[in-house]
């Protein structure tokens, strides 16, 4: 299958994280890290189901996760996110 992943790892981003990253639903990998990203993760994003939120060595060389990392966050994780 294919794999398609957005790296913006240390893009300098700042804010919060943007709703309509929850329609890009055949998105497999997301590296928002070691940016200055604030607040909580829109619910929206649990709508990306084909994230994983864990990494294991064999995704972090397939892009298959999510990261988010090293910004200042709050709140949890969406449980739809990588069902």
């Amino acid at each position: 299958p294919n794999s398609t992943s957005i790296d913006f790892r240390s893009a300098g981003y700042s804010g919060t994280i943007p709703t309509e990253f929850g329609l890009l639903t055949e998105v497999t990998g997301l590296n928002l890290g070691s940016n200055k990203l604030t607040g909580t993760l829109p619910t929206e994003i649990g709508q990306m189901t084909n994230l994983q939120t864990g990494c294991s060595q064999s995704q972090t060389q397939t892009n298959d996760y999510a990261f988010l990392m090293w910004n200042s966050l709050t709140g949890s994780i969406p449980t739809e996110l990588g069902n």
